[in-house]
């Protein structure tokens, strides 16, 4: 299609399987567990424990990306005016529908067994432009907090229990 959107898809699928799903002496993994531990001093896994987020952990995540807005955003092309933790907050909650009470509202099939309450599952459903328009920003500023947003998540997640790999 040539759309810049469907390849960044695709650079993020193919990231993943060479990140996390190759097997180091060769081959991939099948499957990545469902459930995993949500901190390592606990014995009860949950499901989509490393992937889901509260709106808490989304506000401590901005702060740290604000207090650095002069590298981070600033060098993924955002404007400087984007050291306002809540601003950064609410802009990729509504970029990835997150909300206070978790985003399973949708369908709900979502969560049969109740693991998510209070999680959200970061989840698109409009165009950074559609968001850029509600929150007044500039569509690069949406693109700047996405992608420093994402850079801070992906450090915080690293440090979770990794849910065990199918072979």
């Amino acid at each position: 299609t040539g759309k810049p959107r469907y390849r960044a898809v695709v650079n993020d699928i193919l990231s993943y399987v060479q990140r996390d799903m190759l097997h180091p002496k060769g081959g991939c993994f099948s499957a990545e567990d469902a459930d995993s531990l949500e901190l390592p001093t606990h014995t009860h896994k949950k499901e989509g424990a490393f992937y889901v987020w509260t709106k808490a952990e989304i506000d401590v995540a901005a702060t740290k990306v604000a207090a650095n807005a002069a590298s981070t955003l600033s060098s993924a092309g955002g404007s400087k005016k984007l050291g306002d933790a809540d601003l950064i907050s609410r802009v990729y909650c509504d970029v990835f529908y997150v909300k206070a009470k978790g985003n399973t509202d949708l369908d709900p099939r979502s969560d049969p067994h109740k693991e998510f309450v209070g999680k959200n599952v970061l989840i698109r459903l409009e165009t950074h432009a559609q968001v850029a328009k509600r929150q007044k920003v500039e569509e690069s500023d949406v693109d700047a907090i996405v992608a420093a947003m994402n850079k801070e998540l992906f450090r915080v997640r690293a440090q979770r229990p990794r849910p065990h790999l199918d072979d």
